[in-house]
């Protein structure tokens, strides 16, 4: 039966998200679900996004010179990801 209906179902889902305040966490968790489609291969092989808290994105990497470039990198990163998910959902990374 929700096969026949899956524009009322996504209207209901986005309503129970935005009535309980979800939609906007939801929203910044698509930056760890898009990742690494947001860096590329090459940053993908040595990090990864974990979680988001507060409108940071925690991205644990590998080693000391990856963080290094990542820290450079970071508002460019910043940039990827508000044109991919919106503007001004991550407001940070941090890199660990």
């Amino acid at each position: 039966m929700l096969k026949r209906y899956p524009e009322e179902l996504g209207k209901i889902l986005e309503s129970v998200l935005t009535r309980y305040n979800l939609k906007e966490k939801t929203e910044q968790y698509s930056a760890v679900e898009l990742w690494n489609e947001i860096v590329g291969d090459q940053i993908a092989k040595v990090s990864s996004a974990e979680k988001v808290e507060g409108g940071t994105l925690f991205v644990s990497v590998n080693n000391a010179p990856w963080r290094a470039e990542l820290t450079f990198r970071r508002k460019d990163i910043l940039k990827k990801i508000d044109e991919r998910i919106g503007a001004g959902k991550i407001k940070s990374i941090r890199f660990k």
